[in-house]
């Protein structure tokens, strides 16, 4: 996947709906996996907030209106394999979840 000139560029992992999955990258070529949830979550963001070593974990709002996004970026390109791993964990857990509160609950 090719580093964007601004914002970052997706691939989606799963089609379009309640709960997107996409694999990213950003400007600074940083890995990003993104899960795209509809509503307004942040609360629960912040009372479950998790430190994952060498991960950055946050909530954005995204450019479509009504979304935010469970962004995952890998801080350090050796530990790529690894985060390909739980990222890969996480598709297959999320995989069938449609409510955006329980998908960001599991994730």
């Amino acid at each position: 996947m090719k580093t964007p000139d601004s914002d970052y560029t997706v691939r989606y992992v799963t089609s379009p709906g309640d709960v997107t999955l996409c694999w990213g990258k950003d400007v600074q070529g940083q890995c990003l996996f993104i899960v795209q949830l509809e509503g307004d979550h942040t609360e629960q963001f912040r009372k479950n907030a998790t430190t994952v070593n060498a991960i950055e974990v946050d909530l954005r709002q995204l450019p479509e209106p009504g979304k935010q996004g469970l962004i995952l970026t890998l801080e350090k390109h050796v530990d790529r394999d690894l985060f390909h791993g739980l990222c890969q964990t996480l598709i297959g857990n999320l995989n069938g979840v449609s409510d955006p509160a329980a998908a960001l609950g599991v994730a």
